[in-house]
């Protein structure tokens, strides 16, 4: 797929023909999560409320025409590189590119795992989202629906629920060894 972007004038009519779709207006206004439908450029041309309200944005007019990484501020957006957002080193292992591109390329839904930082008001933040993308048309063009599920919460507390029965089960191997060397132990021979 090209890397470049679409000119002003056909983003513009893309944007126009989403917001006039019955299909588009449907889904943003029926799907629960945050939502974002991409050109073949991969820029979004419209989204959901909710999507905004991640980005904490207010003004969808602020993010049509960026990719997926530039609206959420991702740390490798603003790497200056020829082909933009989702074309560096990065994004080869990215996630969300990979299941755009990989649903623009074989017209079937993907779905991936993504993880990465983001720069919100100077701060760096680690984000993780289960994303999935799904082409479909609105004649003349083809879009992608793109679904960002923030999954950190969720995956800190597996890393936090690991490392808590990890550390119970030594504490319970440590008993059952001294279980086992008092075994048989006279009570003088038992020291504490």
């Amino acid at each position: 797929l090209a890397p470049g972007r679409e000119s002003p004038d056909r983003l513009a009519s893309q944007i126009a023909l989403a917001s006039a779709s019955p299909l588009v207006d449907a889904i943003l206004k029926s799907w629960a999560g945050a939502i974002a439908v991409l050109n073949q450029k991969r820029q979004v041309v419209a989204l959901n409320a909710n999507y905004l309200a991640m980005l904490g944005v207010e003004d969808a007019g602020a993010v049509l025409g960026l990719r997926p990484g530039e609206a959420v501020h991702c740390l490798h957006s603003g790497d200056q590189l020829p082909g933009g957002c989702g074309t560096g080193p990065a994004c080869r292992t990215c996630g969300a590119a990979i299941s755009i591109l990989s649903a623009l390329e074989q017209g079937e839904p993907a779905e991936r795992d993504c993880a990465l930082t983001v720069n919100q008001d100077g701060t760096l933040i680690d984000s993780e989202f289960r994303v999935r993308a799904q082409p479909f048309d609105v004649p003349p063009e083809q879009f992608v629906l793109l679904s960002l599920v923030d999954v950190s919460a969720e995956r800190r507390r597996a890393a936090l629920e690991r490392a808590f029965f990890h550390d119970l089960a030594n504490l319970l191997l440590g008993v059952v060894g001294a279980c086992d060397a008092m075994d048989g132990a006279s009570p003088e021979e038992i020291t504490v």
